[in-house]
Parts: structure tokens; sequence; C-alpha cells
């Protein structure tokens, strides 16, 4: 009985012993068939490390490590070491850039280009056949900084992106900072959370920063860097020599000149007008009058409200602006002198405004007469006024009557800031200011048109004119004894004439005369007078 069983066993495991390798084969013939990297002759992926920048040219630089060894992957031949580019169509694809021995495990991208964006990277091993390589390792991307500098906040604004490989595992950031431009004497200038991807710090003026970002990996030593940026800030502005050296006022304007002596170049400088001298109510009441850029410019025109520019006296500034809108500096305040002039019997009166000067300095005035006598107008420096006097002086007229002289006196008055030693700093003129002085008129009873030699009178007697003081504007209308209009004349006398040239007959004749004064209006004398031809 045991024979028979031996022999049913065998036949039975004989038939089977087939199958059952079959069964065991079969998967390990579905695995080489499927993806079993030893049946593929593939090789493991590497670890790839890390990808840092080098600050200064902005080249990458990847370290990696070899695979684990493994009974059922073989070694590398090598590492592919592939870069994220665009083709044609716009689509982000991997690149291979770089194939490199199995004994390498570093690579310096001269191309990466990192100081203008974020370079990334993948890498893979390379097999035995050369169209199998390992699957590649998760990308990593390189930190990229931008800096904004706001001048007028005088701020550095960094901002940068994270890096991407660790699996955020960023223990710190650590920005570092100074002066020269070699990336590897920056020292560190602040520490930040690993999280944090921006900062900002006061920068200063006057200063050139050099820039890059470190990123530390938790609980490693591993270390990668940005790109390297630098910041000129804007330069600090020295105050200079602004000096407004002269107004020179004129009916409708002020025409101010000026000195600069500049060792910084502002943005733009403005023209300030002041009614007051005081800075704090002067704020209230300051106008701008204009802007200019050109530090050469030597001349400026008020001409804001012509009318009434002269109306009282101004006060000037000239002030340096940065390219924030700041005042960085301005010139001293320089007024206009505004002359006043009324009159009394046979005088005129004149007084003007202070000129405000500098501590330790002091004006001094010089009065000017402006008239019109028949050989041409006059213009005569009529005394010198120290500052501490009145300002006022008293003009006699009497020697000027009967003189032919225009009744129109005008005057003026350059005021001169003057230092310690006597030399002129600045002088500020001011605008002629006229009044018309009082006139006797005598007005003649009677005329001798025929008569060619004078009397002694200071008109011959052949002419109808009324005598004045001074030469005035008139205009005069003679009319015969039925109130016809004979004759009309402005600023000159009537020869006793009629229109068709012949002499007026004798008899009596009506004039009318309107003299205008500018500052009284008009005065109108009438009356009558003799038209004689005496016998000889």
């Amino acid at each position: 009985m045991r024979k028979v069983l031996e022999r049913i066993y065998a036949t039975v495991w004989g038939a089977l012993a087939p199958v059952l390798f079959l069964l065991v084969l079969l998967p390990f013939q579905s695995m080489a068939q499927g993806g079993n990297p030893f049946w593929q002759n593939i090789p493991l992926p590497p670890t790839f490390r890390v990808v840092t920048v080098e600050p200064n040219s902005g080249k990458a630089i990847l370290t990696w490590e070899a695979p684990a060894p493994s009974p059922n992957n073989p070694v590398p031949q090598g590492y592919l070491i592939y870069r994220e580019t665009t083709n044609a169509a716009g689509d982000k694809v991997w690149t291979l850039v770089r194939t490199v021995p199995p004994t390498q495990f570093s690579w310096t991208d001269d191309d990466a280009h990192a100081k203008d964006g974020v370079v990334r990277y993948r890498i893979a091993s390379k097999g035995p056949d050369n169209d199998k390589p390992s699957p590649m390792t998760d990308p990593h991307a390189t930190i990229y900084l931008e800096v904004e500098y706001v001048p007028c906040l005088n701020k550095i604004r960094m901002k940068w992106t994270q890096y991407g490989g660790w699996n955020n595992e960023i223990e710190n950031y650590i920005v570092r900072a100074g002066d020269r431009q070699s990336w590897t004497s920056l020292t560190e200038f602040a520490t930040l959370k690993g999280a944090q991807w921006e900062y900002e710090f006061d920068s200063g003026q006057d200063k050139t920063w050099y820039l890059f970002i470190e990123a530390r990996r938790t609980g490693t030593g591993e270390v990668t860097r940005s790109n390297m940026c630098e910041v000129i800030t804007r330069k600090q502005y020295i105050p200079s020599t602004i000096l407004l050296d002269s107004i020179i006022s004129s009916p409708h304007q002020n025409r101010l000149t000026l000195k600069m002596n500049l060792n910084s170049n502002p943005a733009y400088f403005r023209l300030v007008r002041q009614n007051v001298f005081d800075e704090a109510e002067g704020k209230l009441e300051a106008i701008e009058i204009l802007r200019f850029t050109d530090p050469t410019t030597r001349e400026l025109i008020d001409a804001v409200d012509p009318d009434q520019i002269q109306g009282r006296k101004r006060f000037y500034s000239i002030i340096a602006m940065d390219e924030c809108d700041a005042e960085v500096d301005r010139s001293q305040k320089s007024n206009s002198i505004i002359v006043r002039v009324s009159s009394r019997g046979s005088s005129n009166i004149v007084t003007w405004d202070q000129l405000e000067v500098e501590e330790g300095n002091r004006a001094e005035y010089r009065v000017h007469r402006i008239i019109t006598k028949p050989t041409g107008v006059e213009d005569l420096e009529m005394a010198t006024v120290h500052g501490g006097s009145e300002l006022r002086y008293i003009d006699d007229l009497s020697e000027l009557e009967g003189q032919g002289v225009k009744n129109d006196f005008c005057y003026k008055v350059s005021a001169y800031e003057l230092t310690a030693d006597n030399s002129t700093k600045r002088v500020s003129i001011s605008a002629p200011h006229c009044t018309q002085a009082d006139s006797k008129i005598e007005i003649p009873t009677a005329i001798s048109p025929m008569e060619t030699a004078a009397t002694g009178n200071k008109l011959a007697r052949n002419v109808f004119a009324p005598l004045t003081t001074y030469d005035s504007n008139y205009k005069m209308y003679i009319y015969n004894r039925v109130g016809e209009l004979i004759y009309t004349g402005e600023g000159k006398g009537w020869n006793g004439k009629l229109r068709d040239g012949t002499y007026a007959p004798e008899g009596a004749y009506i004039y009318r005369i309107e003299f205008y004064f500018a500052e009284r209006g008009s005065q109108v004398r009438t009356g009558s007078f003799m038209v004689v031809y005496p016998t000889r």
C-alpha cells in the first residue's frame, strides 16, 4: 500500500512541478517586463543636496550625492543635469544641460543667469544603457533677490523668492550687507525667520550697498545664497551759498538777480514771495512765483499781479528743493523798497521802506530825484540816509520854479546792505514814485499878436498861454465873442492867428484851460482876455 502511494505522489509531483515553477517564475517575469530596476538596468536617482548662487557673477553651483548602494540597481555611470527652460511654444520644459562623470558631485552652471531671475534644476543618474537614466530628483530653485531703493524715505526694501528644494525646511534667512563688492567680505546684517521673504531698513545717504540673501537649512549645515544687488543711495545735500544780491523794481514787476555757489545740485529751485518778514506769519502768505532747474540762472522776474506788485514791500527767498520735494537750502530774505511821496507847499516829502539786513550789517539809502528839464531828463542823487536814521527826505523845489521844469517829480531809493568792512552785499532799488508839485498859475489878460520881442515876461506877449511855476500839461480852448471855437491847443499857447492864417480882430476873447494833474485830477480855469494891436 505504501509503495502504491509513493508511486501516486511521484506521478502527481512530476506533473505539477513544472506548473508550480511557472507560477513562481511568472511574477519575476512580470516585474522584469513592468519596471523592476534590476531587470531594466536602471540606477537609482542621486540625492540633490543644494543649488546655490555665486552672488557676484550669478552662476549656479549644484551639489548632490550618489544614491545608496542597492543589490537590485546598477551603479550610476554618471549624472545628468537638467535646467528648466521655455520652448518656442512658451511651455516650461526640462532641458539636459550637462552630463558629468560618476565621480563628480558638484557642477557650476556658468550660463545660469541667476542674477536675472529664479533658475530651477533636476538631476538624474545615468545608467549602463544610455537611454535608461534614473527618474529625476525633485526640483531645486535658486533664491532670487530684488531690491528697491526709496530715496524720499532713505530706505532699502528687499524681496526674495523662497528657496525651493528643502521642503520649506528653512531655519533662517540671513541678510548679508556691506559696502564692499566682494560677497565673501559682506557680514551678517540681519537674521530673519525662515518664513520671511522681505525686509526693509534705513539706508542713509551717500552710501553704496551690496546685499544678498543666505538661507540655512534646518538641522544641517547646508547653506544657499541668492544673487547680489547693488544700491547707491542719493547724495546728501551740502549747504551752499545762495544769495539774492539785488531787487530792481519797476512799476509792474520786480527783477531779481542772484548768485549761487553750489556744493550739491538740488532737483530744482523755487522763488517764493512773502508779504511779511516774520517766518511763522510768512508761511501763511507765501506764494510761489516760479520754479527753475538751471543752477546757472542769474536773473528772475516777478510779474505776478503786476498792478499790485508795488502796493507794498515784498520779501523774496530762493529755496533749493530735492527730488523728494523737501527743502534742503534757502537764500537769505531780501525785500523790495517802496517809495512814497507827498507834496507840501514848495517841497516834496519822500519816505520809504526799511531794508532788512543780517545781524552785523547795516543799511544805507540813496535818494534820487528824476525831473524833466528843457535840456532833458535829469537823474540826480539828492541825499544819503544811513540806517538807524529817520527814513525821510524833504526836497525843496523853490530853486526850480520858473525854470521850465515839468511838474512831474519822480523819486527812487537805492538801499544797500553793507558789511562790517563797508562792502556791498546786496542792493534793492525801488520803482520810481512820481507826484506833481503844486504849481502857481497866472493867466495873461491881453496879448499883442504882432509883437515880436519879449518884454521881460517868461513868454513873449504875442502868445496867449498860462504862466506856471512848473511846465504843466494842459488843454486850451479859445472862443470869439459870439461863442465860436476858433482855437484848440494842447500844451502850447495861441499866437493870435485864425485857422485861415490871418490875425484875429482886436477885441475880447474867452478862454477855457484844463490842467491835468495825475494825482489830483484836472483843474479848469476860464475867463477872458484882450487881443490888441498897439499903434506905433
